[in-house]
């Protein structure tokens, strides 16, 4: 290995996709935002979505944008 650290995925976490296989937000938002309603970090959202804290992010200003909240 070249010095990358391997992540262990939980059962389930990737949503039925392959791997490289992208999902679509409209799947995402919903679990995104019941997560913050929550209280969890992006960070913690991200982990628990293998997704990034930027996807997160991006997926937050979306929903922000089209509601028309700062």
């Amino acid at each position: 290995m070249s010095g990358l650290v391997s992540r262990q995925r939980k059962p389930g976490s990737h949503f039925g996709r392959r791997p490289g296989q992208r999902i679509k937000s409209e799947k995402l938002t919903p679990k995104v935002l019941a997560l913050i309603a929550e209280g969890c970090s992006y960070r913690q959202i991200g982990r628990q979505l293998d997704l990034s804290k930027n996807t997160v992010m991006a997926i937050v200003k979306r929903e922000r944008e089209k509601l028309k909240v700062c």
